[in-house]
């Protein structure tokens, strides 16, 4: 169920953020579209029945207004972080061109961008976020069958580049070999 829901996204968000885009009915409501009740509703309560929700929280974001161009779900340790902006968690990170998905263990990318507050200083940003996904790899005893290394989400923003930098170990599933959901 899990991969279905994910392949749904894939096969369906850029064609639903273009419609929601064109949509001059004001104000627009995300929840109507089949790839976003996927992202927030359907993958984290499939995913929920896999793990203790007491210590794990799961959620979906297809963006706050617009439609991300990065959209993914997130599962959260209660005692480090319940939000994608700070501390470390686990990720689905679709790529822009919703060709795949990532699962990844990443750094929230926001509590860099907000302590190098200013256009100007994103690079800064960048620098240290990076640092840190270094120093949390040389923690690591095992990937288990994780790859290391940057990832291309094919984003042009900044919170897409940010999502890029932050990583520490993943995995990439192309759209046409997705795990089953027990993997």
């Amino acid at each position: 169920m899990i991969s279905s829901e994910i392949l749904n996204v894939l096969n369906n968000y850029l064609t639903d953020q273009n419609q929601f885009d064109q949509d001059p009915t004001r104000p627009r409501s995300k929840s109507n579209y089949t790839s976003v009740r996927s992202l927030t509703r359907k993958i984290p309560t499939e995913i929920n029945r896999f793990i203790d929700t007491g210590e794990y929280y799961c959620k979906g974001s297809a963006g706050e207004g617009n439609f991300n161009e990065v959209p993914w779900v997130g599962v959260f340790d209660r005692e480090i972080t319940l939000s994608a902006r700070k501390g470390y968690y686990i990720v689905f990170l679709f790529n822009a061109e919703m060709t795949g998905v990532y699962l990844r263990l990443v750094l929230g990318w926001t509590q860099y961008a907000e302590l190098y507050n200013g256009r100007n200083r994103l690079s800064k940003a960048r620098d240290h976020i990076k640092e840190h996904s270094k120093m949390a790899k040389e923690l690591l005893r095992s990937t288990q069958g994780f790859s290391v290394g940057e990832i291309d989400l094919g984003a042009t923003n900044t919170l897409g580049k940010g999502y890029e930098k932050g990583g520490i170990i993943y995995k990439y599933y192309p759209s046409n070999n997705l795990p089953a959901d027990n993997e």
